[in-house]
């Protein structure tokens, strides 16, 4: 397939894709693969910028669906999933979305949120670390050595013990 051929089918699945329809689905309508799509993806930095802003968009239309999933729609829309009036149903298709939209944008949609924290030193606080640097490399260093004088005291004398006694002890009890 020539460009000329395949980039109006490239444009209109990255436009199904950034109006909500799961990748498979725009692949299908327009007979393609998605090795087909990938293949001309990873050949066309433009493409790629326009297929990754169009996961964006799909996961801002999907979440802006999860608002409408218990309301009547036409039923001529291929992404109607709104009229869900079993509640176990309804939130099961809600996990789905939340669970994709996650998955196409963690950054904003993720349960999890991770903080990252850069400080900078400006210029007053680089000096004063650079000059109390500077004090400590100036500062005269001594050899020492540590000695421990502990005084002894003289042992108390203990009364000798009856040694006759204890084996007496020992041998009659």
């Amino acid at each position: 397939m020539t460009r000329l051929e395949a980039y109006p089918i490239l444009y209109s699945i990255i436009n199904r894709i950034a109006q909500g329809t799961p990748p498979f689905r725009a692949f299908q309508e327009h007979g393609v693969t998605r090795q087909w799509f990938r293949g001309w993806i990873e050949r066309d930095p433009e493409l790629q910028r326009l297929h990754e802003q169009a996961k964006e968009d799909q996961a801002e239309t999907l979440t802006e669906i999860l608002l409408t999933i218990n309301q009547p729609t036409d039923p001529r829309d291929p992404l109607a999933i709104g009229g869900e009036t079993d509640a176990k149903m309804a939130k099961v298709i809600s996990d789905n979305i939340k669970w994709y939209a996650e998955k196409l944008k963690p950054e904003k949609y993720s349960s999890r949120m991770e903080i990252k924290h850069t400080v900078t030193a400006d210029g007053v606080i680089t000096q004063m670390l650079r000059a109390g640097m500077e004090r400590i490399s100036q500062l005269k260093t001594i050899d020492a050595e540590y000695t421990e004088v502990v005084q002894a005291r003289e042992p108390a004398l203990l009364p000798a013990p009856d040694v006759e006694e204890a084996v007496r002890k020992l041998m009659y009890g």
